[in-house]
């Protein structure tokens, strides 16, 4: 049997897609001899991919990228001179879901963390999709620039794990403090 493929005119797709989010930090200051010091601080935020819902298909299929919305937060709690650090990230585009959760402790200038990836909020353990562990170390080479790098690793739990064990991922991380973007607000 001999199938037969139309071949288009073109080699490429290009089309306009857009996202957008917003992040809201916030910190407890409180004062202790003679300075401030940052007890609890966090980051919540939202954000939306594909917002123009573009074609993306190659042989002009009419279904379109669905929105994909994500949810996030964190804090982190310091003890003498570790922080703990849990968080949540939740997302979902058309029917799939995944929420993860997790925290990292973080002891400068190392950090470790272990998080857990759902195939949706409720956590139970037959919809778990992998297990991620985290570990790196941070440096401040200049006074308001902080530097991470960090190895993870994403243990598959899900029916993927025939096809792939895990994901090896290494991240560099630039932090830039004490930037602040209404100053009418801090004061």
């Amino acid at each position: 049997r001999q199938c037969n493929f139309g071949t288009p005119n073109f080699s490429s797709v290009s089309y306009a897609d857009f996202g957008a989010g917003l992040a809201l930090k916030f910190t407890n200051r409180q004062k202790t001899k003679r300075k401030f010091n940052n007890k609890i601080t966090g980051t919540f935020g939202a954000r939306f991919h594909h917002l123009t819902t573009p074609k993306d298909a190659f042989l002009g299929a009419k279904e379109r990228l669905p929105i994909k919305s994500v949810a996030h937060g964190n804090m982190n709690f310091l003890f003498g001179k570790i922080i703990f650090a849990p968080g949540v990230i939740y997302e979902r585009q058309n029917k799939f879901e995944t929420f993860t959760v997790g925290m990292n402790v973080i002891n400068k200038p190392f950090f470790a963390g272990f998080w857990f990836r759902n195939q949706n909020y409720m956590m139970l353990p037959k919809k778990y999709d992998s297990f991620i562990v985290t570990t790196g170390i941070h440096f401040s080479p200049k006074r308001q620039t902080n530097y991470r790098i960090a190895y993870s690793f994403d243990m598959t739990m899900s029916r993927l794990r025939s096809s792939s064990v895990g994901t090896h991922e290494i991240s560099f991380i630039i932090d830039y403090d004490d930037r602040v973007l209404f100053r009418k607000i801090r004061n």
